[in-house]
């Protein structure tokens, strides 16, 4: 059997899983058989995004100077989504550069870590200030509750996951 012919006996054992991310992922890899060598990238196209909150206030019955407050904006959870979602771009173009482009993926992993800071400032800002509203005795409407609750686990995984890549790519060393 030829090498070309092994080559596409081999490619039916790759398997993948579903891009479970909002942005597209790349990667490469090389196949060597006997004297033929063959790079293959790929390329995995983004989760669709099926619906998008884009702005909801919710305002508590709590009257100062005359103005209802306190108002908790979502647009807080849909910007540490957004910076969560630069994590993860720098991050992963970092483990594609490493090799051809060092210096450069170098780079792309403190951008990285730069937007986990900021995205830790966001955290901190909407747990206090749902902790805020709570202490002051003012319960938070069910229906925030439950957005904030699903929200926030979205973000804890993503976190987990943009923190793993930049990890990985620390340890590899390269």
């Amino acid at each position: 059997m030829n090498p070309l012919t092994r080559l596409k006996h081999a490619w039916n054992l790759f398997t993948y899983e579903e891009n479970p991310k909002r942005t597209e992922r790349t990667d490469w890899f090389k196949v060597k058989a006997e004297r033929m060598e063959v790079k293959i990238n790929l390329t995995q196209a983004a989760q669709k995004i099926t619906g998008e909150i884009k702005d909801i206030t919710v305002e508590h019955n709590v009257f100062k100077d005359g103005v209802k407050g306190m108002k908790i904006l979502v647009d807080l959870i849909e910007k540490a989504h957004d910076t969560m979602d630069e994590v993860e771009w720098y991050a992963e173009k970092a483990h594609l550069l490493r090799m051809e482009h060092k210096s450069l993926a170098d780079t792309y992993i403190k951008i990285a870590e730069m937007h986990i800071t900021i995205y830790n400032m966001l955290h901190d800002k909407m747990v206090m200030l749902i902790e805020e509203t709570k202490s002051k005795g003012v319960a938070v409407p069910h229906e925030m509750q439950v957005i904030w609750d699903y929200e926030h686990e979205k973000l804890i995984k993503e976190f987990a996951e943009a923190k793993y890549l930049i990890e990985e790519y620390k340890k590899m060393g390269y």
